[in-house]
Order: C-alpha cells, then sequence, then structure tokens
C-alpha cells in the first residue's frame, strides 16, 4: 500500500532517440558488459496511493510493458506525454494492448500543440471503436489538454514548461519527486515550480552542450539550485558510462539505469 504522500516511480528506459547501443554507433564509449548502459528510449510509470501512470510511450513500449507487468498491472488512469518526438510515442499502437487488458478507453494527457501534431500522425488512435465493435482493434486514446495542473483521482500533479529547441516539452510533478526529459532550459517561472523537490529525473544527454537537450554542467548547475536529496539522470546516450559518471558526479547526482524503481 502506498502512503498519500508518496510515489513509486519505475524507470523503463533512460536513453537517448537511438537507445544504447545505437544503429549508428553501437556501444560508443560505454561498457557494454554493464547491464546499466543497457538503455531502451524514455518512459517511465509513476504510482501514488490512487493513480497509476504511464508517461510517454515510445517506439520500446512493447518491451518495457510486458517486463514491467511481470511485477505490476497495467491498470494506468492516464498516459502523460512530454513531447511529440518519435522516440516518445511512436510505441502509440501498443497502447491497444493496454486497451484490451482493461477493457477500456485511456485518457491521454498533453498541450494542445502535442495534440495537433500527434493526431495528425496517428489519428486512427483517437478515434472510437465503430459502432458494434466490441473489441480493440487498435488503441483507443481519449486526448485531454494539460494546464498547469493535472488532477487523477486525488492525486495532484503539477506541469512544468520546458524549453526543448525549437518546441516545448513537458516536465511533471508530485509533491517531492519531479520528471523533466528533453529539456535544455526553463524559463524562471517554471523552474520555480521544482523549488523544494526531494527527487529529480533530469534530461542529460551528454557531456559536451546540446541544442535542445541539457549537458552535464548544466544539470549540475540546476541541482546546485534546487538541492534535491538526489537527481537521476536521463535521456543519456552511448557517451555517458554508468561506472565512469559515478566515480565523477557528487553524491547527490546519479545516472538512472532501465529498471531502477525509486520511492519518494
Amino acid at each position: 500500500m502506498i502512503m498519500n504522500n508518496k510515489i513509486i516511480v519505475n524507470i523503463l528506459g533512460c536513453g537517448t532517440s537511438a537507445g544504447v547501443p545505437s544503429i549508428i554507433s553501437g556501444w560508443g564509449s560505454v561498457d557494454k558488459n554493464n547491464p546499466k548502459n543497457h538503455r531502451l528510449r524514455c518512459v517511465i510509470t509513476m504510482k501514488t496511493h490512487d493513480s497509476h501512470i504511464l508517461v510517454d510511450c515510445g517506439p520500446d513500449l512493447k518491451q518495457q510493458l510486458f517486463e514491467y507487468s511481470q511485477n505490476n498491472n497495467l491498470d494506468f488512469d492516464a498516459i502523460f506525454l512530454t513531447h511529440q518526438h518519435a522516440d516518445h510515442i511512436h510505441g502509440i499502437d501498443e497502447l491497444r494492448w493496454v486497451c484490451t487488458r482493461n477493457n477500456r478507453d485511456l485518457k491521454v494527457y498533453a498541450s494542445k500543440s502535442i495534440f495537433d501534431n500527434i493526431i495528425k500522425r496517428f489519428e486512427y488512435a483517437f478515434t472510437p471503436l465503430p459502432k458494434g465493435v466490441d473489441f480493440y482493434f487498435k488503441p483507443v486514446l481519449q486526448p485531454i489538454e494539460i494546464k498547469d495542473k493535472i488532477k487523477i483521482n486525488n492525486s495532484e500533479f503539477i506541469v512544468i514548461e520546458q524549453h526543448h529547441g525549437k518546441i516545448k516539452s513537458y516536465g511533471y510533478r508530485y509533491k517531492d519527486f519531479a520528471y523533466c526529459t528533453d529539456v535544455v532550459d526553463f524559463d524562471d517561472t517554471e523552474f520555480e515550480k521544482l523549488k523544494g523537490v526531494k527527487t529529480l529525473i533530469i534530461d542529460c544527454l551528454r557531456i559536451q552542450e546540446h541544442k535542445t537537450h541539457a549537458h552535464l554542467e548544466k544539470v549540475k548547475y540546476w541541482v546546485s539550485k534546487l538541492n534535491p536529496d538526489i537527481a537521476y539522470l536521463t535521456h543519456m546516450d552511448n557517451t555517458m558510462d554508468y561506472e565512469d559518471l559515478l566515480n565523477q558526479l557528487p553524491d547527490n547526482i546519479r545516472p538512472a539505469y532501465d529498471g531502477l524503481e525509486i520511492t519518494v
């Protein structure tokens, strides 16, 4: 049983858009013999005392949900989307099997601009089943536009608008926890929403600067301002070796890894 002020987060993937290894550059400079360097595309789940949320649905979703379902049910109350890039939504068809398993449509929360983009690409997933059809031959998703806050049952999530190159992405906070992937910068008012978090999962693509993602020095700066108990790096590419990062990071910053479970 989860206490009212607690959240359990499962990291189903913490890799960049290419995953690790990637088709182009393989394992890069990471140790392929360390399972914590094997990274699927970014997806997490969040469980509160009365809600179960899936965040994003990337192209590795079948594998991720199969492994997750060995210890958890798939009765998601909602899907939260961070943005419309392929590595975060191109597993959308796998949500058919979540609809089938629970025998109901799924509510999906995102901004208007995200829906404008993805409904053009996946229109079939946002239309109801035809009259008289009583099985899910496709996903059926109900789009709900996000505002500053989202309430799922009695759990309230704060929406954080983020800069991600030419588009906006969105992070989500529940009490002392926040998840902010695919972000290169924050407006001051949005960064203020992260003040007081104890556990932060934050985008950190690589050591060097990048136009659309945070790099290690920027993350260190953000963490110094927010001072969480712990910050986990996500969306890492194949230059970010798990053990190398452990050896150089301060105690309150750690690389995430696929399969990590966090209770806050």
